[in-house]
């Protein structure tokens, strides 16, 4: 009989490997609550000897075991095992009661809204090389950076420029086998500007997008990016204001001239007063200027202008009376739909505005 092996007190830890320790400490820590009590970095293998650079952190449940996780520095998840079902390997984790189990479920889905955070370098490359030719996936960072760095290349893949679009060819990876990059393919990209004035006066809600979002009935690459311009509350006041009193004005001559007053007028006034009313001092609130830019993507030619009308008609039910498509100015206005520093030239403004900019703008001297 063999003497008994020396008792096993518990689980210490279970390792899994993570594409990026930060979020996953995020995760593990900030949602789950469980403390990050452990970090080990190294560029060799205490095991094996092997030269392997990595970050291993632990997080401490309250029994004293622990999860923990490797990163390698590459990007890379662990992949799932050919062989075994998704639903196999796992963990549970166990709370005190249903009700905990609950709370769990409810501040889980309330993360799932606000996993906002800074993108990296390889992440925000992975993104705009999709952008450019879309059969490069968007969430492939472990070969990419924005600029050449790390051993990584840069993002930015060659382009030329056609009356109406600009065409981006590149390689891209077999979708089955990632590591086999396909023959080069071109994707063109056309670029139109929704300009304020090219909105209906109508009412309109948060959905008023949808038709251009989710409302197709067939399968289009686009790209909706808006950009804004903020306006300190008394400038937007002004406006809001001149605003209310052109539109009241208009009201009114049209009735003095014996006109039937046109809903258009009426919606306008309100919003505006709307506006003027939301701008109250003490509000809190300020004024924008916006406008938006609409791509759309095709690896075809003709299926180009073919998924140009088809927006169009979207954006027609969506109360855009028209797209300005910047044709002859493609290339430039690829970069508008970009998750890049962006902006819109200011407005210039009137003497009367320049001269409530000098009063209420501070000097370096002037007290808080």
């Amino acid at each position: 009989m063999t003497d008994a092996f020396v008792p096993i007190r518990g689980l210490h830890h279970y390792a899994y490997r993570c594409r990026d320790c930060e979020e996953t400490r995020r995760f593990y820590e900030d949602v789950l609550g469980l403390p990050l009590v452990h970090v080990i970095r190294s560029d060799v293998v205490p095991s094996t000897g092997e030269h392997c650079p990595y970050v291993h952190i632990f997080f401490r449940m309250a029994d004293g075991s622990h999860l923990a996780f490797f990163d390698l520095g590459d990007y890379v998840a662990a992949e799932p095992s050919s062989n075994t079902p998704s639903w196999v390997n796992h963990i549970a984790l166990r709370v005190d009661s249903v009700q905990a189990l609950a709370e769990a479920k409810a501040r889980l889905e309330e993360a799932m809204y606000r996993n906002v955070r800074p993108m990296s370098g390889p992440r925000m490359g992975a993104v705009l090389r999709h952008m450019q030719h879309p059969g490069w996936p968007i969430d492939r960072a472990s070969d990419v950076n924005v600029v050449p760095s790390y051993g990584l290349p840069g993002c930015w893949l060659p382009s030329h420029d056609e009356w109406s679009w600009t065409e981006v060819v590149s390689v891209s990876p077999d979708p089955f086998i990632p590591e086999l990059l396909l023959e080069a393919s071109s994707w063109r990209h056309r670029t139109a500007r929704i300009p304020t004035s090219a909105m209906e006066v109508r009412e309109l809600d948060g959905l008023w997008l949808s038709p251009l979002l989710t409302g197709l009935d067939e399968a289009i690459v686009r790209t909706l990016a808006v950009h804004i311009q903020f306006i300190p509350g008394r400038e937007a006041k002004v406006t809001a204001r001149k605003d209310a009193t052109q539109d009241q004005a208009d009201l009114i001559g049209q009735e003095k001239k014996g006109r039937i007053v046109d809903d258009e007028t009426e919606l306008a006034l309100s919003a505006a007063n709307r506006r003027a009313n939301d701008l109250r001092d003490g509000s809190g609130h300020h004024g924008a200027n916006w406008v938006a830019y609409l791509q759309v993507s095709t690896p075809d030619e003709d299926g180009l202008a073919h998924v140009s009308g088809v927006i169009e008609e979207a954006a027609d039910q969506a109360g855009i009376g028209r797209l300005d498509w910047l044709d002859t100015l493609q290339s430039a206005a690829h970069a508008t739909t970009w998750p890049l520093g962006r902006g819109i030239t200011p407005p210039t403004r009137s003497r009367a505005m320049k001269t409530l900019h000098a009063v209420s703008s501070g000097t370096p001297k002037e007290a808080l």
